[in-house]
């Protein structure tokens, strides 16, 4: 009986912990992109013709990770609710550098500016995905 209420307490504290372990995670909430050094600095241009070139390898150096990049304004979108939507022109007519932010200054971007952004790089789809980006000063 006293070995089934040791048994019994030991299970009940690893679930606790476990659970608050869940908790710290599920509350953690997202890296921020400023904090992060980035892998590369690089163009906008040069991003998207590393992913054109050897979409695999610009995948395992990119997708996830930090990346500074530096563009001429082509659109910015700013929704009512959502992240805004930076297009960075590449010099390619159907593909483009998008960042998506929640940095309130990245709403007030003007087409032609030029602007560094650093941000976590989604991937691929015939237009390079920034997420969480943040403008550089």
């Amino acid at each position: 009986m006293r070995r089934t209420k040791l048994i019994l307490l030991v299970l009940v504290a690893l679930g606790a912990i476990a659970a608050g372990y869940g908790l710290w995670e599920y509350n953690r909430g997202l890296s921020d992109a400023g904090a992060e050094e980035p892998v590369a600095r690089i163009e906008a241009s040069a991003l998207l013709q590393e992913f054109s070139a050897d979409e695999a390898a610009a995948n395992a150096r990119f997708n996830g990770k930090a990346v500074q990049v530096t563009g001429i304004v082509k659109e910015v979108t700013a929704p009512a609710a959502g992240p805004t939507t930076v297009s960075l022109e590449t010099g390619d007519p159907l593909s483009l550098v998008i960042c998506e932010s929640d940095d309130g200054r990245a709403a007030q971007l003007k087409a032609g500016n030029k602007v560094t952004l650093k941000g976590f790089c989604a991937g691929y789809n015939l237009d390079v995905l920034l997420q969480r980006c943040v403008i550089v000063e």
